[in-house]
C-alpha cells in the first residue's frame, strides 16, 4: 500500500536522515536550508511511504492550485534512497496525483536536478515525462565539468596571471555583495536571489557547505573578483560569481575560473556552474557560456516539466 504524507514539523528527522542518505547529492534539502525563505513560499513538501517505509520525497510549494519542486532552490525533483524500478516510479507518480486532486491540486511543475547530482545518474523520470506526453515548460543550458581525467585546454589563464593575485576562503560576505548586486545589475539587471542576512544565516548553518572564496589585489587587499561555492558530496557548485571593474581589466575571471577547477579536481567528481540562461530573455547568456567552455566544461539540459494531476502515468 502506498501512501502519500505532507510534511510537517514532526517529520524533520525523518527527512533530514532520508535526504542526507537519497540519491541527490545535496545539502539544499536539509529543512534548515529549505526553509529559510519560508515566509515567501508556502511549503507543500510530499513523503511516499510504502508499507509503512518512507520511499520517496518530493520538496515543494503550492501557488493558488499549482505544486512547484520548490521555487525557492535551484532545483527540485524526487529524492529516493536507492534505486527504483520504472514501474514502481509509476506507481509512485499515480499516488502522487491522486493525493494532489483529492486536496484541489490540478497541475504540478517539476525542475528536476542536474543528471550529475545523481549518486547512480539513474534518469528514469525523464523517459516517463516524454512518454506520457507531459509539457516542457523549459530547457535550460547548464554547464559541468568531470574532474575524472579532466585536462585544462590550452586556451586557459597562463600561469603568470596568478601572480597578480591572492587567493583566501573569507567570512567578508557583505564586501563580497556589494560587489555582486553591482555586478549583477549592470550586467544583467537583476538582483541576487539570496539576501546578505539569509546568506550569512545559511553560511552560519552550513559551514561545511557554503564557502566564500575571494581573489585580491596582492598589492593593496582589494577584492578582484570572488565566488560563493555550495559544497556537496562530491558536486561543486559555483553559486555566485562577480568581479570588480579593475578585476575584469586583470582577466580576474579566468584565474576565478582557473583556481577552482584546480582546486577541487582531487575532493570532487563534479563542478556544476549553473545555468548560462537569462532568466527576462529565456536565451542563452552567450558570452556566460563561452567563458566556461573555455575551461573545458560542457553543457547540459536542465528540465522542467508540467502536467495535470488527472494524467495517469502508464508505461
Amino acid at each position: 500500500m502506498i501512501e502519500v504524507v505532507k510534511y510537517s514539523k514532526a517529520n524533520k528527522e525523518q527527512w533530514d536522515e532520508f535526504v542526507a542518505n537519497a540519491n541527490i547529492q545535496s545539502f539544499l534539502f536539509f529543512r534548515d536550508y529549505m526553509e529559510y525563505h519560508k515566509d515567501r513560499f508556502e511549503d507543500y513538501s510530499l513523503m511516499i511511504f510504502e508499507k509503512r517505509t518512507l520511499k520517496l520525497i518530493l520538496p515543494a510549494n503550492v501557488v493558488d492550485n499549482k505544486l512547484y519542486s520548490h521555487q525557492g532552490l535551484t532545483f527540485g525533483g524526487f529524492f529516493t534512497n536507492k534505486q527504483i524500478s520504472y514501474q514502481k516510479w509509476i506507481n509512485y507518480l499515480n499516488a502522487i496525483n491522486i493525493f494532489l486532486k483529492n486536496y484541489g491540486i490540478s497541475e504540478v511543475s517539476i525542475k528536476l536536478p542536474p543528471f550529475f547530482y545523481s549518486s547512480s545518474l539513474a534518469q528514469s523520470i525523464l523517459p516517463i515525462m516524454h512518454l506520457n506526453q507531459t509539457k516542457t515548460d523549459r530547457c535550460e543550458a547548464g554547464s559541468f565539468i568531470r574532474t575524472k581525467d579532466f585536462h585544462f585546454p590550452r586556451k586557459c589563464v597562463k600561469s603568470g596571471k596568478l601572480e597578480l593575485f591572492k587567493e583566501e576562503y573569507s567570512h567578508d560576505f557583505q564586501s563580497f555583495w556589494n560587489l555582486l548586486e553591482i555586478n549583477l545589475m549592470e550586467r544583467h539587471n537583476t538582483k541576487p536571489v539570496h539576501t546578505i542576512d539569509e546568506i550569512q544565516l545559511l553560511a552560519q548553518l552550513f559551514p561545511q557547505n557554503i564557502k566564500l572564496y575571494l581573489l585580491k589585489d596582492i598589492t593593496n587587499n582589494e577584492i578582484m573578483g570572488g565566488s560563493v561555492l555550495f559544497s556537496s558530496k562530491g558536486i561543486l557548485k559555483v553559486q555566485y560569481f562577480a568581479t570588480s571593474h579593475i578585476g575584469r581589466k586583470n582577466r580576474v575571471s579566468d584565474v576565478l575560473y582557473y583556481n577552482i577547477i584546480r582546486n577541487h579536481l582531487d575532493t570532487k567528481d563534479f563542478i556544476d556552474f549553473g545555468s548560462s540562461m537569462n532568466i527576462k530573455t529565456k536565451k542563452v547568456c552567450k558570452n556566460l557560456l563561452s567563458a566556461k567552455e573555455k575551461f573545458g566544461a560542457s553543457t547540459f539540459p536542465i528540465y522542467t516539466f508540467s502536467y495535470s494531476t488527472s494524467i495517469h502515468f502508464d508505461f
